[in-house]
């Protein structure tokens, strides 16, 4: 199975922490329990838009907690209060900011994935390779578990959701602004479909 012991092996070496957001090996690590947890769960993820949108709201999942059933958002509120998170971990206005530099991320991050042979690309979708499982499973500390169960409220909440819906969910959810940042980037023209990711 592939190694990620150190940042200088992926090209990311840095002298100063700087949040675990700006790590690599962090993000990957974080990417290959989305895709191991999609897969146990018959989630698809057809292209990177998919991909960024549910990999934030797990990191950040209180963001999802909208206030269209009470019942449903204090029920998931509890059960991310036992996995660990707190309300207070994002700063709503820089939730727009933060997403789309998650987004601008996305695609290098599956890169690393794909070219350590924990991640594929299906002509359908992206999905974990079997090593890749076996790396997902071997990540136990506490943060690796609430983020499980973080992605399984995202997955319950987003399943029957098309590309249309998802986007126009997230716009809800993240506010219109980051849409602007988006459009500057060019990231909306880039080819987010399987087909448009390689290992470099």
């Amino acid at each position: 199975m592939p190694v990620l012991n150190s940042e200088t092996e992926l090209g990311t070496d840095r002298t100063a922490w700087e949040g675990p957001e700006e790590s690599a090996v962090f993000r990957i690590a974080q990417l290959a329990l989305l895709l191991a947890a999609a897969e146990d769960n018959n989630i698809s993820m057809t292209n990177l838009d998919r991909l960024a949108y549910f990999d934030f709201f797990a990191s950040n999942p209180f963001i999802i907690l909208d206030g269209e059933s009470t019942e449903k958002d204090s029920r998931d509120r509890l059960t991310l209060h036992l996995a660990g998170f707190t309300d207070g971990q994002v700063t709503y206005g820089s939730i727009g900011h933060r997403f789309a530099t998650r987004r601008e991320r996305i695609r290098h991050d599956l890169a690393l994935l794909i070219t350590h042979g924990l991640a594929q690309v299906l002509p359908d979708r992206y999905t974990i390779t079997p090593a890749g499982a076996e790396f997902a499973i071997e990540l136990k500390t506490v943060y690796a578990e609430a983020y499980r169960v973080a992605a399984l409220i995202v997955f319950k909440r987003f399943r029957g959701l098309s590309e249309t819906g998802l986007r126009m969910k997230a716009e809800k959810l993240l506010g219109k602004h980051w849409l602007l940042i988006d459009f500057l980037a060019d990231i909306t023209t880039a080819d987010t479909t399987p087909g448009g990711v390689t290992a470099t």
